[in-house]
């Protein structure tokens, strides 16, 4: 996916956020999508033939999640940490 778009349609949204790397807070936009259990974070795709589906993604707190205007786009006001400094 990753298109930069939202397709709120298909289950595809947007989400504003920020992730600390070290000590500095960058702001970032990335794939959103719901499972059963809630908001995902996509981090990466994995593309195959027949589509695509996230490969790698974080779970975020409903109650730090706030719809914005625009259709298909969040803002996460939860903190995140960068995956890879988690490893």
């Amino acid at each position: 996916m990753a298109n930069q778009q939202p397709d709120p349609d298909h289950g595809l949204f947007r989400v504003e956020h920020f992730v600390t790397v070290g000590n500095n807070k960058v702001k970032k936009e990335s794939d959103l999508i719901f499972d059963y259990f809630g908001p995902l974070l996509v981090l990466e795709w994995k593309y195959t033939r027949n589509g695509s589906v996230p490969r790698r993604t974080l779970r975020l707190e409903r109650a730090q999640l706030i719809q914005q205007q625009r259709r298909g786009y969040f803002s996460y006001e939860g903190p995140l940490q960068d995956p890879h400094e988690l490893s």
